[in-house]
């Protein structure tokens, strides 16, 4: 997670959930080499990353938003790892905004006169719905980072489609 957004309740939660600090501003490859490190240490070698570098609450997927980390973190850990099986899970994420659709949890919170309480974490959401895409293996995506990531950007893009559709 980006060093910003661990400050505060988010820094708790993060902790709790196994978020490491990565600054994005730092020269080079820093962000990269502090991921592959983690993953090298780690036993299960799993992580997520949103490649657009940011939560897209609007669901709208820009281009130019996907950095290439994922698929440089991924490539470089496949090297460390004897070139064990290393591969990227597409994931997308179609946030529910109507509040119809809430949660008898936000129901109950709105009639506690906990209305607001949605908005101390940005947008209202009232759930959403996640599709994991079929796993791409690295090895199977061009050399080129940015041809690698719109291809990770397509199959991000497929996912949520099908979120949508659910």
């Amino acid at each position: 997670t980006a060093i910003e957004e661990l400050r505060g309740l988010r820094g708790v939660v993060g902790a709790w959930t196994g978020a490491y600090g990565v600054d994005r501003k730092a020269p080079g490859d820093a962000a990269i080499q502090a991921s592959v490190k983690i993953l090298i240490q780690g036993r299960s070698r799993r992580v997520l990353i949103f490649p657009q570098g940011k939560l897209v609450p609007d669901g709208v997927l820009r281009e130019q938003d996907f950095k290439t980390g994922a698929v440089r973190i991924l490539r470089r850990l496949s090297e460390l790892v004897d070139r064990q099986p290393c591969a990227i899970l597409p994931v997308g994420i179609h946030y529910k905004r109507d509040p119809k659709q809430a949660t008898w949890f936000h129901r109950t919170m709105a009639r506690l006169g906990l209305k607001g309480f949605r908005r101390a974490f940005g947008a209202s959401n009232y759930g959403g719905t996640v599709v994991i895409g079929k796993p791409i293996p690295i090895e199977s995506l061009p050399d080129e980072p940015h041809a690698a990531t719109e291809i990770l950007r397509q199959r991000i893009q497929e996912a949520l489609d099908q979120a949508r559709a659910a």
